[in-house]
């Protein structure tokens, strides 16, 4: 049982679970990596609507030629001045839209015409009729991106929920720490009161220099004991000062709970999982994961399938010019007399190599490399956490049952250890042995509620809503 005690050092500031856990919420390294991940998602989707954008897309050409008509009575048109200036858009119907002006410029090499211009607005309309039909892969693209975001949104979440189980890891820790502290203490408190002792029985001639040293040697042995746990306290706080830079440069110390609700805790909540005979899969968001990702893997295997098929498309045009010589003519033409221009045309683009079919397979392979790997990793989780998790607390709760029969016999050995010792029926090897097992076995104790701990934060970084209080921190 963990008792409360006040800190072995004076601290800037005391921090209990919950304190640490709300430091989750200020930036850190790994809720940059969160940004990031949210961030590459919405890039994706950002991305492919860019594509349905309008964008104004002109240009302006001049050529001059010197080649002669081979009729006579065809003159030659030279030189030639061209340009056009078109908003266009992609809808995602599959249809593509284009509106605008144009404005063309010719002479001939004779002098017969002088800078006929013709200009006036134009307009197309390109229809997809095979390969995107009334937009069927935009339309699985957009909901690709959407469900890519939806299982990023929930890795976040999953990732958030280990990111407070290890923190509560170590702040657990550092409890089982300070308890350590606390019995090293006392060991060391008795070792000092027996040292005394020796050496006033050693004034009076009761006990020899050989007693004195070995109560000092355990005297030493206590303190390294000591020295090693505050060495790992240290430890404890450099790694939870390097994932909450928050704390850093503060000298910080635990809140420790009362042993009682703890205990109550950790037993409400192993009798919860245990009473779960099967996968618990309404206790995690792991299988909502699972679901988005074959979701997105149907989705994509549509998409990829695609990518080897003929693209056709209908492209209608049509202008409404007016024609003169001169600029100036032309404009009064347009607005006079103009007149109109249609054309259509069928566009098929064909793949006759057999990369687009390697280029397909591989994609659809690593698509399905890509779930399977994650489904077999997220669904190894839930079950081993699952069905071990019960048989782990088991063990590990007969041990500490062990311990603390070890730890009271060992109690009981030590008070008839040191009559005998009074009673000059026994050495102090055999007191300071004794003393010594019952202050290992207590530690040992400690370590065993660390693990029972531990393990129930493992289980609810992979059941995230276990319906337990201590889960619900």
């Amino acid at each position: 049982a963990v008792a409360a005690s006040a800190p072995a050092l004076a601290a800037d500031r005391v921090y209990g679970e919950s304190d640490l856990l709300q430091l989750i919420q200020q930036d850190h390294p790994q809720s940059w990596q969160w940004q990031l991940q949210k961030n590459g998602a919405r890039l994706q989707q950002v991305g492919f609507q860019e594509r349905f954008d309008p964008r104004l897309e002109s240009k302006v050409g001049w050529q001059k030629s010197f080649r002669n008509s081979i009729n006579p009575a065809s003159p030659s048109l030279n030189p030639a001045f061209q340009s056009e200036a078109m908003v266009k858009q992609q809808l995602p119907y599959g249809v593509g839209l284009g509106a605008g002006v144009f404005a063309d410029q010719v002479s001939t090499l004779n002098g017969q015409l002088d800078q006929a211009t013709g200009l006036g607005i134009a307009a197309e309309l390109s229809v997809d009729l095979w390969k995107n039909f009334f937009g069927r892969l935009d339309r699985l693209e957009a909901k690709s991106l959407a469900l890519n975001t939806d299982a990023t949104e929930l890795r976040i979440y999953l990732q958030k929920k280990t990111f407070q189980q290890e923190i509560r890891k170590i702040y657990w820790a550092l409890v089982a720490n300070e308890e350590s502290r606390l019995v090293a203490e006392e060991m060391q408190s008795l070792a000092e009161t027996q040292l005394k002792e020796a050496q006033r029985r050693r004034q009076l001639s009761v006990a020899d220099s050989g007693e004195v040293a070995r109560y000092a040697a355990q005297l030493k042995s206590t303190e390294a004991t000591l020295a090693a746990i505050h060495y790992q306290k240290e430890k404890y706080l450099l790694s939870l000062k390097t994932i909450l830079p928050s704390l850093a440069g503060q000298d910080i110390a635990i809140k420790v709970p009362p042993t009682e609700a703890t205990i109550a805790a950790v037993n409400q909540c192993t009798a919860t999982i245990k009473a779960e005979k099967e996968v618990p899969f309404n206790h995690t968001k792991t299988d909502e994961l699972l679901a988005v990702l074959e979701k997105k893997l149907a989705t994509d295997r549509v998409v990829v399938n695609s990518h080897d098929d003929m693209d056709i498309k209908i492209i209608a045009s049509g202008k409404y010019a007016g024609d003169d010589n001169g600029t100036d003519q032309a404009i009064k033409a347009f607005h006079q007399s103009g007149q109109p221009e249609y054309g259509v045309a069928l566009a098929v683009s064909i793949p006759l190599g057999k990369s687009s079919e390697r280029t397909k397979m591989a994609r659809l392979n690593h698509r399905y490399l890509e779930l399977a790997r994650e489904r077999a990793n997220l669904e190894a989780q839930l079950t081993a956490h699952h069905h071990q998790i019960g048989q782990l607390i088991d063990l590990l709760y007969s041990t500490i049952a062990l311990r603390q029969d070890n730890t009271s016999l060992l109690s009981d050995t030590i008070k008839d250890s040191q009559r005998k010792f009074d009673q000059a029926r026994i050495g102090v090897d055999q007191v300071i042995r004794d003393q010594n097992a019952w202050q290992a076995s207590r530690l040992e104790q400690i370590e065993t509620k660390l693990l029972v701990m531990h393990e129930l934060l493992d289980y609810f970084a992979v059941f995230t809503e276990t319906p337990c209080h201590l889960n619900n921190i």
